[in-house]
């Protein structure tokens, strides 16, 4: 409940929050890591298990692509996951 102006605020944060947990730093050796939004990286599943995410994503050598690799060996039927708590968050969010 609350005030209009709150529920704007309320419903801003919301969506920063969204958007965040859908960012991505690509480093590739860059001291200054760059921020992404890669829809297909997104899109991918939370990895539920210990052995963490497969993939991650990179710039090209030259900067003008984006590029998915492996970061460990993907067994057959495995699902192709990112660890989404490793995104960045709003200081002060504890939402999972």
């Amino acid at each position: 409940k609350g005030s209009m102006r709150e529920r704007r605020a309320w419903d801003v944060a919301d969506v920063l929050s969204r958007v965040l947990s859908r960012v991505t730093f690509l480093n590739g050796g860059a001291e200054i890591p760059i921020p992404a939004i890669v829809p297909l990286y997104e899109r991918l599943e939370h990895c539920t298990d210990g052995r963490g995410e497969n993939v991650k994503l990179i710039p090209s050598d030259d900067g003008k692509e984006v590029l998915l690799v492996a970061t460990r060996d993907i067994v057959e039927d495995e699902a192709i996951v990112r660890d989404y708590a490793l995104a960045p968050q709003l200081v002060g969010d504890d939402t999972e």
